[in-house]
């Protein structure tokens, strides 16, 4: 059986969270694991997890590897707003709310 022995944000790095077990046999473990929250999801705030490694340099890969990721789908949903935003001034549609508003029910008078 293993036994937790510490935890918590490595420092002098950004977003790599450690984790040390202790085996039954004596032997300690130190693993890692990419974390990270930001803004967004149904809740306004996502969670990223990774895998935990007892390769730092995994660790730092997939987080590297995420954050390129998420820089490139941030520039592409941008330019995705302002081509909207464009065609919308073409047309003269407002962003908000192109629906128009329905007259109120006889039956509510």
């Amino acid at each position: 059986m293993a036994h937790h022995r510490g935890s918590g944000m490595l420092e002098g790095e950004e977003n790599i969270f450690y984790k040390d077990t202790q085996f039954a046999v004596g032997q300690i473990v130190r693993q890692y694991q990419f974390v990270m929250s930001y803004e967004g999801g149904p809740n306004g705030v996502k969670l990223v997890n990774g895998q935990f490694t007892t390769s730092l340099a995994e660790a730092k890969a997939e987080r590297d590897r995420f954050m390129e990721r998420k820089a490139r789908t941030d520039r592409r949903t941008q330019r995705e707003m302002e081509r909207t935003a464009m065609i919308f001034d073409k047309l003269g549609i407002n962003g908000a709310g192109s629906r128009s508003i329905s007259p109120a029910s006889p039956k509510a008078r």
